[in-house]
């Protein structure tokens, strides 16, 4: 006769047993849970901050691009404004340093017949300065320049073209450069966006020095002095050929805030100075 087994040889767990277990698993699985989620937010971050670094350099060679090849540095805009060019959309100056608007980048950059990096890239020389355009020491001739602001507006860094109001036919050819507006602005001036070069930046987190020189180690604090007039300012920058951009970004993630700040020093050209239209 073949014996049955007995419900004690029976495998599983007795409910005290379940009783027991049961947290045990529950907080192995929580811990599980928080370091995929504490792995996964560090992932975000180191992420982030990787596309921060990208996004900020990246900044500062368009930058670099833009004062390597200007005339001078700029307390104020000298190209007039036009409402919606200024800085409230209406008529309002750019200021490379003020209490209100923080650091501006303001540079008297030379205008060219295309981009920098076409074999048709040519500066422009200025209509009968002192030469006609058909004579052939017209290249002796003042060249066309324009304003380039860098500034921090809604926790974005733009920039910003200004052109005279008669740029398309003061020199002896067409500037491709064209003035710009804020996205949304039309009428006037406006011929294309401003463009947005970095969000998540503050007014303190983009800042500006000048240096009379790419081996001077001094900065030039007056030309930032916020309680000093543009001409004063401008006096002082009429000296310098250096400057030093910091800019920081932060963005929020995971719950986390991640950011990078990158540094740039660039000295300006000098040697078409004589040639690039006086500064007021």
């Amino acid at each position: 006769m073949q014996c049955m087994p007995s419900n004690r040889s029976r495998p599983g767990f007795t409910l005290v047993e379940m009783l027991v277990i049961s947290p045990i698993v529950l907080l192995t699985i929580a811990s599980f849970i928080g370091v995929l989620i504490y792995l996964t937010g560090e992932t975000m971050i180191a992420r982030t901050s990787n596309t921060l670094a990208y996004k900020v350099q990246d900044s500062l060679t368009t930058i670099e691009q833009d004062v390597a090849l200007s005339g001078a540095f700029l307390a104020t805009n000298s190209v007039a404004i036009a409402s919606p060019q200024g800085y409230n959309n209406a008529t309002q100056s750019f200021q490379n340093a003020s209490t209100t608007t923080g650091s501006m980048l303001i540079i008297n950059a030379i205008a060219t017949q295309s981009q920098h990096y076409t074999p048709q890239h040519r500066l422009i020389p200025l209509r009968d300065m002192p030469y006609p355009c058909s004579n052939l020491a017209v290249n002796r001739n003042q060249v066309m320049t324009y304003n380039i602001v860098y500034f921090v507006k809604n926790n974005s860094l733009w920039r910003r073209t200004l052109m005279p109001s008669n740029y398309e036919t003061i020199g002896c050819n067409t500037p491709w450069q064209r003035p710009s507006c804020e996205p949304g602005q039309t009428g006037g001036m406006c011929r294309i966006e401003d463009m947005k070069l970095l969000d998540g930046v503050t007014s303190a987190d983009f800042t500006v020095q000048y240096f009379s020189s790419a081996q001077s180690t001094s900065p030039m604090t007056d030309a930032t002095d916020t309680g000093a007039a543009a001409s004063s300012r401008q006096d002082i920058l009429s000296n310098a050929n250096t400057a030093l951009i910091t800019l920081k970004a932060t963005q929020s993630v995971a719950g986390k805030e991640a950011d990078y700040t990158g540094t740039l020093r660039v000295t300006r050209i000098g040697l078409l100075s004589e040639q690039v239209t006086p500064v007021p």
